[in-house]
């Protein structure tokens, strides 16, 4: 078994299995029993020949796990008995292997009706009815392995056997095509070449109508791939075996006893060029070269393909890394092109809730306006580079914010942002407008924060913010050209929010009444009475909103925020398909946010 180790078939590789072998009394069944065995499956023996019990005794006689059945394939009740006394003692089969026939050098003038019966029946049918008993189960258990072995057709002087190799080749071509993909189910046909068994030796072989001896015959026409003359019945199993064992690869098609064996470095083939066949005259039939160019053409077959799959396993790897490298520089660019688009935006591209078309719609939104109170007589004596320095913290700090309420922030105008809540994703026109006015509260309370931070840029002289927040109807959605198009909101709304702001107090946050009604009853409000706005015809109730601007921050720290948060994932959750510790740990976690 040492030819196992050099396929790379270990023990243990077929632990637990049952395999069911036909014909395995004698030749190349025996091996793949001998072979199955060793790799640690149970091997069920099938033969018509007594001597099948001494195969099965070798194999426990070496620690190995074996029986024997004697029976006649071709007899149909005998063998339902035999299936069903199989699945009584295991259950199940794992692997089964169609390997038996008989081959006599008969003439079809000479062959007798019986003798096509006889073997259609031992293969062909006999084949046909274990697969029908064994496979559903194999279907069940998501794993089985089925093999026909098969040979070349057109054999002179074995037509009938020729004509069941053709049916157990079609049968396994047509099961494998049957078989559902992922089923865990593998097919195919063995084709074991010219080996040396019994068959070949038996005094009423084909050469014997040649008018030659078996050495004649070998010498002339049988062409191994790898051989010089027959191949072992050793090797042959262990191909096999092999096959059986790497079964997924070989589905639906026709593996050949070379192709496993020339991988690996135990034979190699000669070029079919260097050597000619001798002995060849005019009165000896093709039909043996026809068995050895089958058996060449397999195994050829099989290489090339090897081939393919392993050029072709090359050309994936080159595009995987070619689209690796293309996913990452998209991902940069992604990355970079974020930057200039609002979050909410961006992500709505990107999922092709928004298209890049020139289109609108309208919808309630809360506008958000702010600016900085006279920016530029406080900056006009610093530094360019530190100027940018100030207003790129500034920017930074307020884009935090806004995004941790989940604003859309339109533009940055000179010192000045524009944002608004309820587009790209609304929660509600109350909600959204809550969360517009809770974030106004953040930025003011921040701008204190950041007054170390800028007087360490050499700016003492501290920035301070006004904020105009209504709620209306706009227009939201693309405007510009093709050519070069801005995701932005129009109307009278945005109007009012950019005039509340220029009259609102430094550190206040005006609203509109608009806006006030949806959010009254969450701050408190203070009315400022009616304003006269530029460029606004009629005059706005104005509320300055009341808040404590020393405190911190709600914004991705505070317990506000938090609860915020919470209250939002809890939403989403199924409190009664909750078990019982996760609703204790719910709790526990609410407890900690509620004392602070």
């Amino acid at each position: 078994m040492e030819l196992l180790g050099k396929l790379g078939l270990k023990h243990g590789t077929f632990n637990g299995r049952v395999a069911v072998v036909t014909g395995a009394a004698r030749g190349i069944g025996e091996q793949v029993a001998l072979a199955l065995a060793h790799l640690g499956a149970h091997v069920i023996i099938l033969d018509v020949r007594t001597t099948g019990e001494a195969v099965a005794d070798q194999i426990n006689d070496d620690s190995g796990s074996a029986e024997f059945i004697e029976v006649d394939l071709t007899d149909l009740e005998r063998l339902n008995a035999v299936q069903n006394e199989i699945f009584a003692d295991h259950g199940r089969v794992d692997i089964l292997a169609n390997n038996a026939s008989k081959l006599y050098g008969v003439p079809i003038l000479e062959t007798p009706m019986a003798l096509w019966d006889e073997l259609h029946q031992t293969t062909v049918r006999a084949s046909a009815f274990l697969i029908s008993k064994f496979l559903p189960v194999m279907i069940d258990n998501r794993f089985g392995v089925i093999a026909n072995t098969v040979a070349a057709e057109g054999l002179s002087y074995g037509a009938y056997f020729s004509s069941a190799m053709a049916g157990q080749r079609s049968m396994v071509v047509s099961l494998a095509g049957e078989v559902e993909s992922g089923s865990g189910v593998s097919v195919f046909g063995f084709a074991p070449g010219v080996v040396d068994t019994r068959l070949v030796s038996e005094d009423t072989a084909t050469y014997f109508y040649y008018g030659m001896t078996k050495e004649e015959w070998i010498r002339d026409f049988v062409d191994n791939p790898g051989y010089d003359g027959l191949m072992p019945a050793e090797h042959c199993g262990a191909s096999y075996v092999y096959c059986l064992a790497h079964a997924s690869e070989y589905h639906g098609q026709i593996a050949d006893a070379f192709h496993p064996l020339i991988n690996h470095g135990i034979i190699t083939p000669s070029d079919p060029g260097d050597e000619q066949r001798t002995g060849m005259t005019d009165n000896v039939d093709t039909a043996v070269l026809q068995v050895n160019d089958y058996v060449q053409g397999v195994s050829s077959v099989n290489r090339n393909l090897e081939l393919r799959i392993k050029e072709r396993t090359r050309e994936l790897e080159e595009t995987n890394r070619q689209l690796a490298n293309q996913k990452k520089y998209i991902e940069e660019i992604s990355s970079k092109i974020s930057r200039y688009l609002p979050q909410q935006v961006y992500q709505s591209i990107f999922s092709g809730e928004i298209g890049a078309e020139i289109e609108s719609k309208r919808k309630p939104l809360t506008v958000f306006f702010s600016d900085i109170r006279d920016f530029t007589p406080r900056t006009e004596r610093l530094e360019p580079e530190v100027l940018s320095e100030v207003l790129n913290s500034y920017f930074s700090s307020m884009t935090e914010i806004a995004r941790a309420h989940g604003a859309t922030i339109d533009k940055f105008i000179g010192d000045a942002i524009l944002a608004f809540f309820g587009d790209p994703q609304s929660d509600g026109p109350e909600k959204d407008a809550e969360r517009c006015v809770l974030m106004a509260i953040d930025m003011q309370r921040r701008m204190c924060e950041l007054k170390s931070t800028f007087g360490k840029l050499g700016l003492h002289d501290p920035l301070e913010i006004r904020i105009g927040i209504n709620s209306g109807y706009c227009t939201v959605g693309n405007f510009g050209s093709y050519e070069r198009m801005d995701y932005t909101i129009i109307g009278g709304p945005v109007n009012v929010a950019a005039r509340l702001q220029s009259a609102c107090a430094p550190n206040a946050i005006l609203v509109s009444s608009n806006t006030q009604a949806l959010v009254a009853e969450t701050f408190q409000l203070v009315s400022r009475g009616e304003l006269s706005l530029k460029g606004i015809s009629e005059k706005v109730e104005a509320f300055e909103v009341q808040f404590d601007i020393d405190a911190a921050s709600t914004a991705g720290s505070s317990v506000d925020a938090q609860l915020a948060a919470l209250q939002e994932q809890l939403a989403q959750i199924d409190l009664e398909q909750l078990g019982k510790e996760e609703k204790q740990q719910l709790l526990t976690t609410m407890s900690k946010l509620l004392k602070g």
